[in-house]
């Protein structure tokens, strides 16, 4: 293998090193804009609480779905349309 191909190897291994660094920042910074919304417009402090209220919303959800269904079909059989 001649120098010249070995510094074009470094070269672009560098160059894939610097970009995956820049694309990590900017992961970086959505998580953390993320977690700030998650803070302000939720009360949420970490991604664990945000996923425990979304089972609990779901579970609250169809809580309400089954009521509603119910309540539907009583009205349907009282007034029988």
């Amino acid at each position: 293998m001649q120098i010249s191909s070995i510094i074009n190897e470094l070269e672009s291994l560098k160059e894939t090193i610097e970009q995956t660094k820049e694309d990590a920042a900017k992961i970086e910074g959505r998580l953390q804009v993320t977690l700030e919304r998650l803070k302000t417009e939720f009360e949420l402090s970490s991604i664990e609480e945000a996923e425990e209220k979304i089972v609990s919303l779901k579970e609250e959800l169809a809580i309400l779905d089954r009521k509603i269904e119910k309540e539907f079909l009583e009205l349907k059989q009282e007034y029988e349309w």
